[in-house]
């Protein structure tokens, strides 16, 4: 491996800063995805201790749960029991919860600009190595040694397997984490204007 990363030349130690960068990315927004409940399973479990206890059961579980949307409903509680209007409430709940996502989704685009530009510059790295390659066969007088000709061309294409190593790990990372937040997001949304429209149909009855 070593061997490897040394004969693709200096690009490929930028694929192996790329390659720790990306797995440090993923470890760090999985674990805070998971320590912060951001799931929509989680969510859905939250929303039955809704239905059976209520919003403050909810919250109180959130708070318990270090689920990182607890400050939200925190919100949303103190605006209906002051009385706010139900319009208002329910913009200022969007505003903080665009404000979660916002947060959720931190640094996450790294990792997508890592899947994409990866594979680029293994494919950069291979037309550099296989143009100097070429130039030495023009450059030579005599005849062309088959077996330098192929140690020449492998060489050159060690840095796009190198990219691609690095690039596609790092894309399906990428859309796994993305397609979490955007699948939470929504189920918390869901959550939410069901509180709202059993508090709307409270002051109804």
């Amino acid at each position: 491996m070593i061997e490897m990363i040394a004969r693709g030349g200096v690009l490929m130690y930028v694929l192996l800063g790329f390659s720790v960068l990306s797995v440090g990315l993923l470890c760090l927004k999985s674990g805070e995805y998971a320590y912060s409940r951001i799931s929509r399973s989680a969510v859905h479990r939250y929303q039955r201790i809704y239905r059976t206890g209520g919003l403050d059961s909810l919250i109180e579980s959130c708070e318990s749960g270090h689920a990182g949307y607890a400050p939200i409903l925190r919100s949303l509680q103190h605006s209906l029991a002051s009385g706010v209007e139900l319009q208002l409430t329910e913009k200022e709940v969007q505003m903080q919860g665009l404000e979660g996502v916002e947060t959720a989704e931190r640094h996450l685009h790294l990792l997508g600009l890592i899947g994409t530009i990866s594979p680029l510059i293994g494919l950069f790295g291979t037309v550099l190595g296989l143009s100097r390659t070429f130039f030495d066969i023009a450059s030579a007088t005599g005849a062309v040694d088959a077996g330098l000709l192929a140690g020449g061309i492998w060489e050159a294409m060690i840095t796009t397997i190198g990219g691609l190593t690095v690039g596609i790990p790092a894309q399906m990372g990428y859309h796994l984490l993305s397609r979490r937040v955007d699948s939470w997001a929504l189920a918390l949304q869901v959550l939410i204007n069901g509180i709202l429209t059993d508090h709307e149909r409270e002051g109804l009855s």
